[in-house]
């Protein structure tokens, strides 16, 4: 379903930092494509590194989290930029999945990296998840993009099914 705010459903989304109120974190999750998006504060110097010094469980990098009302095992995700920002796509990206969502290295699996994701800002790219573990908790840590700009994300997917329930997602 398209999300309208931060929490609905028992699904509740937050992230390390926004623009402003335009560019809110719930808005990757409203399967809106185009210009509507969620859209972090800058935080990266001209190499595409990260100087923000934000982190989730000591993963280093912007951040989008996503509380689920049940356990989900994800098989594959996909992620757009937003229209018309080719440099603020993310070039690194890893998930990370909690059963608890506390902010410690030990409360957190890493389900999926890469350092160079190709993304294109006018497709979805899908990627594989090979984890046969389902998560509360699932975060997106972006930790470079193209420029020294900010990341842009209009929509992340997941697809997938509840924990002992084998009917996919959406």
């Amino acid at each position: 379903f398209a999300m309208t705010g931060y929490s609905q459903g028992g699904y509740v989304v937050s992230a390390s930092s926004e623009v402003n109120n335009a560019w809110q974190a719930w808005q990757a999750f409203n399967e809106t494509l185009g210009n509507s998006a969620w859209h972090t504060d800058g935080g990266y110097d001209a190499s595409g590194a990260h100087i923000g010094g934000r982190s989730l469980a000591g993963h280093v990098g912007d951040w989008i989290q996503i509380e689920n009302p049940d356990k989900l095992n994800i098989s594959y995700f996909n992620i757009r930029g937003r229209d018309g920002s080719a440099v603020q796509l993310p070039k690194a990206i890893k998930l990370i999945g909690s059963n608890t969502g506390i902010d410690a290295v030990s409360e957190w699996d890493v389900l999926f990296n890469t350092t160079d994701a190709e993304l294109v800002n006018t497709v979805t790219k899908s990627f594989v998840v090979n984890s046969t573990e389902s998560y509360k908790y699932y975060a997106f840590v972006f930790a470079t993009n193209e420029t020294n700009s900010s990341i842009a994300i209009a929509e992340i997917y997941f697809y997938g099914h509840r924990e002992n329930d084998l009917v996919r997602l959406p």
